[in-house]
């Protein structure tokens, strides 16, 4: 299982590009337990991609 880790931005550009979606957007979704990610000692967001299953957001609605 290969795991990768981006910037709420990063997410942004690779799954949502061109939506105009913001990354608070992507925060939020972090926090809510929507969307798989860590915060890190500084305080910043990432969101976790196991790259076996693809695209976490296709998930949130369920």
């Amino acid at each position: 299982m290969a795991i990768r880790y981006l910037k709420p931005s990063q997410y942004i550009e690779e799954f949502y590009p061109g939506s105009g979606m913001c990354s608070a957007t992507i925060i939020n979704w972090i926090k809510i337990g929507k969307l798989g990610g860590t915060r890190t000692p500084t305080g910043r967001y990432l969101v976790c991609i196991d790259e076996d299953v693809g695209n976490p957001a296709d998930r949130i609605s369920e």
